[in-house]
């Protein structure tokens, strides 16, 4: 009788299951897609989010396990500089308006469009400004071009050599150690072009609660509540963020001072890491995480914080660290007369006017603030990041990549995706499991490449498996995704302790197979972290709306990327995941 009470209850979990899934399907055939974004307000949990993939998969054409073939293994580690996509076919924010102009790059926080409703066009603004006053030097009419790259995104230009702007102005000084680390040559115009503060951001409850457990709330204490499991925090990635870079080097140098990047700081930054959600890639994921109520804060901008009247309701903001001053330097030679337009343009930001327009923008919040230590070793952000490369990853980890081989990936898409695959590799540990899904059709979901750890083997089917990704068919996108969660929530089995990541290479809108409704109901339950590589996202706002919406389930992030840069973008993403 009780095993015929628990094939009854397993039944009726069926049935139920099945009611929740089939509830999304509302308009059409249950065959075709709909991107309609609404998740619904069942929330499931892990076991019951595998039971209803369990229920959707016997529902689907079977997934086809491909006979694996093996290839060869490509050892030419290449640096990611290799994979640094054309500055010309990018947009920048801002055009040069003549034929003679100098190009400046800049840290998004000031450099973002100047629509009237932007806190971070305070340089767009300038420099619009600047160009339309029609400046002559040396008899020229000039003008300057703004680019928007990420703090760590142009010191990897400038020390690649591939930059084409002529300045930079990163959020901190910390990009410039770098590129002294590196022995790129330049000229600094002004330390201080801008005044911002890195802080951290508590919840008001968190903040009361930190200060009478530990007095303060500063990085010592955020790194004592986080280690205690106290305090769930968001960091931004310190390989490009500003922000992001100046919480490590203020952790290494608060926690363990005589040796940072030794045994202690070691053993403190891994239990650290063990207990924070994630390392985030935008601040948009952070945002997610904090609407949702998963994080207690984050490691911030103070400008971001000032700007958001629901931040600022509902958060407490304490200065850390090392002042973002966003220093501008040039690499030009002085006297040239790129040189000249930069120290001409220069002087239109440090006036009045543009202080006051700043300080409306939410900079100047803290400016007085002082930083507790400074930066007295030139070499050591180069050998931080090293650092937390190596040390980032606490618990091991299993992923699959789910690749879109549909019709609309023919020609330029597939061949940079499978380079990009192919590039990966190298840096990927032996220990890390990996497996592949491919999908086009419904009836055409393929398993690639069995779920395994990377070692030698596993490598070699891997590469014979990247080459021989081909093209035809349509988008059943989320059939390929419930294969590839499948996948790993049946590794995890085996392998209890493992940490699972899915990541998605896709171009365009799904149009056959399970609909957006159905999938993220059962995905939603899964923890299953889905990072999303989108080509040409702003051809299909449709289609970067339902990747958002599968990123946003899991605290993960979409990336759009053009078909050009697909391999630094996927690239630079697995540098901090894996």
């Amino acid at each position: 009788m009780k095993n015929k009470g628990r094939a009854a209850r397993a039944w009726m979990q069926t049935i139920v299951l099945a009611a929740i899934l089939l509830s999304g399907c509302s308009g059409g055939s249950a065959g075709g897609a709909v991107a309609d974004g609404k998740v619904g307000t069942v929330s499931m949990t892990v076991d019951e989010s595998i039971a209803a993939i369990n229920v959707l998969m016997r529902g689907m054409p079977k997934v086809v396990e491909d006979a694996e073939v093996k290839g060869t293994v490509d050892f030419d580690a290449r640096s990611l500089y290799d994979a640094l996509p054309d500055l010309s076919e990018r947009e920048p924010v801002v055009k040069a308006a003549t034929d003679v102009f100098a190009e400046i790059a800049s840290s998004s926080e000031k450099a973002g469009q100047a629509d009237g409703s932007n806190s971070n066009s305070w340089l767009t603004e300038l420099v619009t400004e600047y160009n339309k006053s029609n400046p002559v030097i040396d008899g020229e009419r000039v003008s300057i071009q703004l680019r928007s790259l990420a703090s760590g995104d142009m010191a990897n230009y400038a020390l690649s050599g591939r930059r084409s702007f002529d300045a930079m102005t990163p959020s901190n000084e910390l990009w410039l150690d770098l590129l002294d680390s590196g022995n790129i040559r330049y000229t600094e115009l002004t330390d201080k072009l801008l005044v911002n503060t890195a802080g951290i951001m508590l919840s008001k409850a968190k903040n009361n609660e930190l200060t009478a457990k530990y007095g303060q709330v500063d990085i010592d204490s955020v790194a004592k509540a986080v280690i205690a499991g106290e305090l769930q925090i968001g960091v931004p990635n310190p390989l490009t963020s500003a922000t992001g870079a100046n919480w490590l080097y203020g952790f290494l140098m608060t926690e363990a001072p005589e040796d940072p990047l030794g045994p202690k700081g070691s053993e403190l930054f891994r239990a650290f890491q063990e207990n924070i959600p994630y390392i985030a890639h935008t601040t948009t994921q952070m945002s997610h995480s904090l609407e949702a109520g998963l994080l207690d804060g984050a490691v911030y901008e103070a400008q971001q914080y000032y700007t958001s009247p629901t931040l600022r309701n509902n958060y407490v903001f304490t200065p850390f660290g090392l002042p973002h001053w966003n220093p501008l330097v040039m690499f030009c030679e002085e006297g040239s007369l790129e040189a000249k337009i930069l120290e001409d343009f220069l002087k239109t930001c440090q006036t009045d006017k543009a202080a006051r327009r700043a300080s409306e923008l939410g900079f100047y919040q803290y400016p007085d603030y002082q930083a507790p230590y400074q930066v007295t070793d030139r070499t050591i952000v180069a050998r931080m990041q090293s650092f937390w490369q190596e040390e980032k990853n606490v618990k091991p980890i299993a992923v699959v990549f789910v690749v879109d081989t549909s019709g609309s990936m023919d020609g330029e898409p597939i061949l940079n995706a499978r380079e990009a695959l192919r590039q990966i590799s190298s840096n990927i540990d032996s220990s890390t499991a990996v497996g592949l899904v491919s999908f086009s059709d419904e009836k055409k979901v393929h398993q690639k490449l069995a779920l395994r750890p990377f070692d030698m083997d596993q490598r070699r089917f891997y590469a014979g498996t990247v080459d021989s990704l081909e093209v035809g068919g349509g988008t059943a996108m989320f059939n390929g995704i419930l294969a590839g969660e499948n996948m790993l929530l049946n590794y995890k089995k085996d392998h209890p302790e493992v940490q699972l990541k899915l990541f998605v290479l896709t171009d365009g809108e799904t149009n056959g197979g399970l609909r957006e409704s159905q999938a993220l109901k059962v995905l939603d339950g899964t923890d299953i972290p889905m990072f999303s590589i989108g080509y040409n996202l702003d051809k299909y706002p449709k289609a970067a709306q339902v990747l958002e919406n599968l990123s946003t389930l899991n605290e993960a992030v979409t990336i759009n990327a053009s078909s050009e840069d697909v391999v630094y973008r996927l690239r630079s993403l697995l540098s901090v995941e894996m």
